[in-house]
């Protein structure tokens, strides 16, 4: 057979091998990566409150999120804000896409979505549904194009820095856990 009839045609990546490469670059820069429907969200993200002993959030509006999630977390007893308070240990925000290539999330910030939620507490958790997530930085800023949001955050991973012996600290400038829950059923 001729090598030309053996070759397949160019095909777009499926979601499932992008949220697999976003899943391995995400938690190469030392995130958190669960995977999860619409009806297990709620749980799993009360999980990780419980397991950090958080009973108060800051959060978007409910609107921006997947419906009935703030209300789940208030029936198990978790306190939701939405504006910032320094006290409080854990942010909950939503993202406008993540980058497969680099394991980065995009982060608006405009009324009823403060980015405070992403970048003040010790823990932030993202909520991202899997057929937001693009192959590369180029097909993110395109999908940015009719976005008025004045600021837009990327994030990739916990906050680190290092001082000038280049002893590596995390968390002190931004969170120092941070989540990924993808909605694997938002395809």
């Amino acid at each position: 057979a001729p090598e030309s009839s053996s070759r397949q045609p160019a095909e777009e990546k499926p979601t499932q091998s992008l949220t697999q490469r976003f899943s391995k670059e995400w938690q190469s820069v030392g995130g958190h990566y669960i995977s999860c429907t619409k009806s297990s969200l709620g749980q799993k993200i009360l999980e990780i409150l419980q397991k950090n002993q958080v009973d108060s959030i800051q959060a978007w509006e409910q609107s921006y999120l997947p419906e009935g999630l703030l209300d789940f977390l208030q029936s198990k007893g978790i306190q939701v804000e939405n504006d910032s308070n320094p006290k409080l240990r854990a942010g909950i925000t939503g993202a406008l896409c993540a980058v497969a290539e680099t394991g980065t999330l995009v982060i608006p910030s405009e009324p009823g979505r403060p980015i405070t939620a992403s970048l003040l507490p010790d823990i932030h958790i993202t909520v991202l549904p899997a057929r937001d997530i693009q192959d590369n930085l180029s097909q993110a800023l395109q999908s940015l194009k009719n976005n008025h949001a004045p600021t837009i955050v990327l994030v990739s991973g916990p906050s680190r820095t290092a001082d000038i012996e280049m002893t590596l600290s995390i968390g002190v400038h931004g969170p120092c856990q941070v989540f990924v829950c993808c909605l694997e059923d938002e395809v």
